[in-house]
Formats: C-alpha cells, sequence, structure tokens
C-alpha cells in the first residue's frame, strides 16, 4: 500500500478539510496536513511553499509532544498550542490516523474558536478517511 502522502483520496480529503477551515476561520494564514513520518499531504493558504518545512517541524513537533505527554503519564497527546505575539499554532492529531493537522492563525483569532475549529477539521477528516478504508 502507498504511503498516506502520496494516495489521492486522502490528499483529497485532507485538502477538502483544510479549505473548509480557512472558510470556518478567515484568520487563518497557513494549514498543512502531515503524515506521522513527515511528508506533507495536503496544504492551503498564503504560506504554501513553506509547507515541507512546516510538515517536518510538525512532525517532530508532534513526537516530542507525544513523548512528553507518555513520559508525565498524561495519556495521548490530542493536540499542542503555541502562542506567540502575532498569532498562534495548533496542531492537531487525527483521530485514528498517522495524520496531524497544523493550523496557523494570525492575532484576530480566538484561541477557544481555533481549538474549536481543528477539532471539527480533524473529526471530519477521521470520519471519511474511515468511509473509504471500509
Amino acid at each position: 500500500m502507498k504511503p498516506l502522502h502520496q494516495q489521492e483520496p486522502v490528499r483529497e480529503i485532507c485538502a477538502a478539510a483544510l479549505a473548509q477551515l480557512g472558510v470556518t476561520c478567515p484568520s487563518l494564514k497557513f494549514a498543512v496536513m502531515v503524515s506521522d513520518d513527515g511528508f506533507e499531504v495536503a496544504s492551503a493558504g498564503s504560506h504554501a511553499q513553506q509547507g515541507g518545512r512546516l510538515a517536518s517541524m510538525t512532525s517532530s513537533m508532534q513526537a516530542l509532544g507525544d513523548a512528553v505527554a507518555r513520559e508525565m503519564k498524561l495519556g495521548a497527546c490530542d493536540h499542542i498550542l503555541l502562542e506567540s505575539i502575532n498569532g498562534h499554532i495548533l496542531q492537531r492529531r487525527i483521530p485514528g490516523h498517522e495524520l496531524v493537522l497544523c493550523a496557523v492563525f494570525d492575532h484576530h483569532e480566538l484561541v477557544g474558536r481555533a481549538v474549536f475549529a481543528t477539532n471539527e477539521c480533524a473529526a471530519a477528516v477521521s470520519s471519511k478517511m474511515m468511509s473509504i478504508a471500509a
């Protein structure tokens, strides 16, 4: 079987979900869906040329978050939030799949709304992925 980043149905599902995330949150600057091994599956937004770099950093951050959560006996790492002066980055594991969503928002987005919107996006991707796996 091909890796996730080379499967066209997976790429289409992820691209559609990222586009919808941009509609839901107009302050979304960039989003990328990444395989656990660091390959870009799909991206959307104004920094598309940086997708490969962000994909590898996302994969590394997720691995670190997973390790810290495991070491602290907190269970699985669901999402990671990075806040800065000019915005925030929220990355979230796609339930049941070896995928991670990384979304970059400007400072106008409320963190709670970003958390909710990325959760909805991840759930939609997970559900659609289950339907193609069946």
